[in-house]
């Protein structure tokens, strides 16, 4: 009986409910702020010599005017789908190992707290980057960058989890993790 105790702490409501609300309040903040994501990225790709325009708000109406209107949301969906389930594995863990310590009778500390968050953070990198490593190459696919071959095989972020996994395995899809 005693063993079931920590796991009922992690396995909780309430750990469910802050992955959860941690998962939505980033989807919320993303779809609102995306277009902006799409002129970092841009700015970041594009040679200064190039760039037309200088300031994110003459970046905003430079793809407006050039791509459309949709432009400053390509690419959206993935990045909502990896950023759901990167918050909810990060708020989910950081709030079941808090539940784990308070149930060991341990005084919480901004410490243990840094702790536990640093913790969290590791788990959600590497439990996440596979959804990450499609995401960074469906949107490059996007902006006419290829992977190896000049061509990207898939369109959704489950295709390029598979097509990834079966043709570079562990490896690619964990690309970027470690040097």
């Amino acid at each position: 009986m005693a063993q079931s105790k920590p796991l009922n702490q992690v396995f909780s409501y309430l750990s469910w409910v802050h992955a959860v609300s941690g998962a939505t309040g980033s989807v919320i903040a993303m779809s609102a702020f995306y277009p902006l994501d799409t002129v970092r990225s841009r700015l970041q790709l594009e040679e200064p010599e190039r760039r037309k325009a200088l300031s994110t708000w003459e970046v905003l109406k430079q793809l407006i005017a050039e791509e459309g209107f949709n432009t400053l949301y390509r690419g959206i969906v993935p990045v909502l789908q990896s950023l759901c389930i990167s918050n909810f594995v990060y708020f989910y863990t950081f709030h079941s190992m808090k539940a784990l310590r308070a149930a060991a009778d341990v005084t919480p500390s901004a410490l243990s707290d840094l702790l536990l968050g640093s913790l969290a953070g590791v788990v959600n990198v590497f439990s996440t980057t596979p959804f990450w490593v499609v995401n960074t190459r469906l949107k490059m696919k996007g902006l006419g960058y290829r992977v190896k071959d000049n061509s990207t095989h898939y369109d959704n972020l489950l295709d390029g989890l598979m097509y990834i996994g079966r043709t570079e395995g562990a490896k690619g899809l964990w690309a970027g993790a470690l040097p």
